[in-house]
């Protein structure tokens, strides 16, 4: 369930930490803390306090997330699976979306953390012209230390002619129900949402709308 952030224009950045206390209830497992498992031709799998990590090794998108009391958490192919995306409206293509899916990813880790860097996030269009410059993003994922939770926190730096006025962080797709349907709640910093049991977005909510202008 991806987090809204507020715009970001030219040249600014922004940091934004992401504490997932959804997944503190359900990392309880028995793998040592911190351990990197493998790197595999197409994903780079590693364990945060008893958390299950797949990342995909080109784009550095979340494929998997697992661990031993529950089994898998999320499962996503590589070519839907998501980690960041920002709403990047262009003349030519106001819906245009730059996201980890689309772009090329680096990788540097160790026992307590992974950090993956995107030098130029790319778009879901490639035959729109884009302005000027590039937007480039760096996510870190890390161990707390309170043995049982992982931290995500993501920088966005836009060098880029045009505005991004949504950040979705992080954006996980392929997210399965633990127990059931009913049952499986997602805890979010300031509410709790029931994924599976229907629509997470209310009725009544305000649609988002880029202007320019």
């Amino acid at each position: 369930m991806p987090l809204p952030v507020t715009s970001l224009g030219r040249t600014s950045q922004r940091s934004i930490l992401v504490l997932l206390p959804w997944l503190v209830l359900l990392v309880f497992g028995t793998m040592q803390p911190g351990s990197i498992m493998a790197v595999e031709p197409t994903v780079v799998t590693l364990a945060l306090n008893g958390l299950e990590l797949g990342i995909d090794q080109g784009t550095g998108s979340i494929v998997r997330l697992a661990c031993p009391a529950t089994g898998a958490i999320l499962e996503g192919a590589p070519a839907s699976a998501g980690l960041l995306d920002v709403a990047y409206p262009v003349e030519a293509f106001m819906p245009m979306r730059l996201a980890s899916r689309f772009s090329r990813a680096n990788f540097v880790k160790d026992a307590k953390a992974l950090t993956i860097r995107w030098d130029r996030l790319s778009p879901s269009r490639t035959h729109v012209p884009l302005p000027e410059g590039r937007v480039s993003a760096q996510v870190t994922i890390q161990q707390a230390t309170d043995g049982r939770s992982v931290i995500m926190t993501c920088r966005i730096e836009n060098h880029s002619d045009a505005q991004i006025p949504q950040v979705l962080f992080p954006d996980l797709w392929g997210l399965k129900p633990i127990h059931d349907a009913q049952g499986t709640q997602l805890r979010l910093s300031n509410d709790i949402v029931f994924p599976f049991a229907g629509p997470v977005k209310p009725s009544d909510a305000v649609t988002f709308v880029s202007q320019r202008g």
